[in-house]
């Protein structure tokens, strides 16, 4: 299934408490009862202390909302001074948003003016040079130092005091964010709140960081302590409330789960529960921990969606949020954590404490750190952290897991990119479900084989690299065998072998085919093969399977194995040998053969196995005219590769004559080829010429032309 994609989430703060995730709300309609009904009419200060992202203003939010749903609710305003920090003005702003929030009747018209007067005062006097100065101090000193023609600060103060105190009217006044001013802006806020603006019938709620401020406040009243000055200032201290339990787990999970909606992803319920309770529910310790490590796994996941394992997307990105030291130190360097069990490593001498250096020794995160490390990169060692449980280390299934820790797999969670030339997780899916049809399914191979890569192979080779490890999703594996056996060929032309160690499509194939024969009795493995042989039309493909299945049987210059693990009977595989001779002989009448890849061996196996004279005659109608000659001839043309020291690697081209013996008479061909015309030869056909006379030349000397290394180090070309 697609995966839809869903929106990022903004860490903003809630409005209406019906929507509180968290318990919130009740504190909030606490603390809007304590202000509208037990607060004393004099100036009062509540603070709301909280780390950053806890969810103060969600909570003065909340308690704004509450106020309003009384039956005399008060005015309620709201500054927030970050707006204007960096700016001389904070103060006159700050009676400009509190003059705005007053009812627009006539009864407010003179103290709005007031306020404004005062504001503009206030405004000439350096506050920030005052410490602790009590207000009528203040405004004495302020009109004392100020020009003359500014009002009296101190009798303006009163006169707005007094009209607080006749319209008998509640003000909550809000002040968010004050932890994030510079220390003398907030130094200066809160000589605002406690030594300007203590007004009657004025509340303030004030939300911060308390250590933030503290460290701000140190020093001040002629260097007290920063704590003492704050407690004189708030009459009424709440921290935000731990959150309900589980309800921080909820918020976070909540939000994943709106990211997968109804997708099909790789996910394991007992390992994300091991992964999550100690690797990553302890990282988050506030909502907007919750909010950003989901913005993050969701911008990762539809970028990579069911590409990548969803439990290995929230482990990493929670390891680059809280951990990003440790993160860069795995991103800059893959081949140390990736997985390579099949390597003599030796994970006991590994030191891997770099990766929690950044963190104090002893610190509460180092455990979910290394959790998260041991599960995302098993070949991390963790000291003498005592797990409990197991992630499992079984390389055969990291990649069709898709495990960040698949060296292979790896690129696509740093790139939040699939790398070009790899299959979607999808598109691997979208051929599994052909393998209940034969020919639906090797068509689609076929296909996959016409689609290049960076690589210089197909993404046929990608596929069927990845295949083994989806064998138990393959809905019939006989119909996939006889798949092999309809686009093996093209397969093989697509991704042929190009040394010992690189054996194309070929290989593939041929493991593949051996992995679906296994635990399958003999009988039923030949009634497969001949099936798959008769429907087939890949000579080349079944010719080499037969001859490896001849092999467990000793011949070709191999070891017999036990009886019992053979995958087929000698006289089976006699029956085999006609089968492969009908397809190779059907595709000769049809003129077809010469397309077939690797057409020496064919030939070479057809001869052998046939009991009638096809082979030859075949070999007589295509070399009736000179073309035919010559592609006949450059079947049997081998490559090889060398390289001398301190030299690039070289191919040379390479021919035995007596290769071509059971077909045609070499001396035949010796013959033809002297009576051509070598001016009116192209440069390939001369280049053949030269390439078998020299083939016979190392034959009359004695000399192996079947050996490269006659070639390279006997007679030179």
């Amino acid at each position: 299934m697609q995966f839809e994609e869903s929106e990022l989430q903004a860490d903003s703060e809630l409005e209406n408490p019906e929507h509180d995730q968290l318990g919130y709300s009740d504190f909030s309609q606490n603390l809007a009862d304590i202000i509208h009904s037990r607060i004393p009419t004099n100036e009062f200060i509540i603070g709301i202390y909280g780390q950053w992202g806890s969810g103060k203003s969600t909570i003065l939010n909340f308690i704004e909302y509450e106020l309003k749903q009384k039956e005399d609710p008060p005015l309620i305003t709201w500054f927030n001074p970050w707006w204007f920090s960096g700016q001389s003005d904070l103060i006159e702003k700050f009676f400009a948003q509190l003059e705005a929030g007053l009812d627009t009747g006539d009864e407010y018209d003179e103290l709005r003016d007031n306020l404004s007067k005062l504001a503009d005062g206030l405004s000439r006097v350096p506050l920030s040079t005052i410490t602790g100065i009590p207000s009528g101090k203040l405004l004495a000193w302020a009109s004392d130092t100020i020009q003359s023609e500014t009002p009296d600060l101190e009798g303006l103060k009163e006169q707005i005091s007094n009209a607080l105190r006749e319209l008998d009217q509640q003000i909550v006044v809000f002040i968010d964010d004050i932890d994030r001013l510079t220390e003398s802006e907030i130094r200066q806020m809160f000589r605002l709140v406690k030594a300007v603006a203590d007004f009657p019938n004025i509340t303030y709620v004030l939300a911060f960081d308390q250590e933030v401020v503290i460290n701000s406040l140190d020093g001040e009243q002629g260097g007290g302590n920063g704590r003492e000055y704050l407690h004189k200032i708030i009459q009424l201290p709440q921290h935000v409330p731990i959150p309900a339990e589980d309800s921080l787990n909820h918020f976070f999970t909540e939000r994943l789960e709106g990211i997968v909606q109804d997708d099909d992803v790789i996910f394991d319920e007992s390992t994300w529960q091991s992964v999550y309770q100690r690797g990553i529910q302890p990282l988050i310790h506030t909502p907007r921990d919750a909010v950003r490590l989901a913005n993050a796994v969701n911008s990762s996941y539809q970028a990579l969606g069911r590409d990548a394992n969803f439990i290995d997307i929230v482990g990493l990105e929670a390891l680059h949020i809280f951990h990003d030291p440790a993160y860069e130190k795995v991103r800059s360097n893959p081949s140390r954590y990736t997985a390579n069990i099949r390597s003599d490593r030796n994970l006991g001498d590994e030191e891997y404490s770099e990766l929690w250096e950044h963190l104090d020794e002893g610190a509460q995160d180092i455990e979910p750190l290394q959790v998260l490390l041991r599960y995302l990169f098993p070949e991390t060692q963790t000291g003498s952290l005592t797990l409990g449980f197991q992630f499992s280390r079984d390389y055969d299934t990291y990649r069709k897991r898709r495990r960040v820790c698949h060296p292979e797999v790896f690129p696509y969670y740093f790139r939040q990119t699939i790398p070009k030339g790899e299959l979607p997780v999808g598109e691997i899916e979208s051929v599994l479900r052909l393998t209940d049809d034969v020919n639906k399914f090797a068509k689609r191979l076929q296909k996959l084989a016409s689609r290049d890569t960076e690589s210089d192979r197909s993404m046929a080779h990608t596929f069927l690299s990845q295949l083994s490890s989806y064998t138990d999703e393959i809905r019939d594996k006989e119909k996939v065998v006889k798949g092999f056996l309809v686009a093996g060929d093209e397969l093989i032309k697509a991704d042929p072998s190009r040394n010992a160690l690189d054996d194309g499509n070929r290989g593939y194939l041929l493991r593949l085919t051996f992995e679906l024969l296994d635990s399958r009795t003999k009988e039923r493995n030949f009634k497969l093969l001949c099936e798959a042989i008769r429907q087939g039309d890949s000579p080349y493909f079944a010719t080499y399977l037969l001859g490896v299945l001849l092999q467990e049987h000793g011949e070709y210059g191999s070891d017999k194995i036990e009886e019992g693990e053979r995958k087929l009977d000698r006289e089976q595989l006699e029956e085999l040998k006609q089968e492969v001779v009908s397809l190779i002989e059907e595709r000769a009448s049809k003129s077809t053969l010469l397309q077939t890849p690797n057409l020496y061996l064919v030939l070479q196996r057809w001869n052998e196995w046939a009991d009638s004279e096809m082979p030859t005659q075949w070999t007589k109608e295509l070399i009736e005219d000179n073309e035919g000659l010559f592609t006949f001839v450059r079947i049997f043309v081998k490559e090889g590769s060398y390289s001398a020291a301190g030299s690039p690697q070289r191919t040379v081209e390479y021919i035995d004559p007596k290769d071509i013996e059971p077909f045609l008479d070499t001396s035949e061909i010796e013959r033809r080829f002297e009576a051509l015309d070598q001016k009116e030869l192209n440069n390939s056909d001369q280049e053949l010429i030269e390439l078998f006379e020299q083939g016979q030349t190392l034959i009359d000397e004695g000399k192996d032309p079947s050996s490269l290394e006659t070639w390279v180090f006997g007679e030179q070309r």
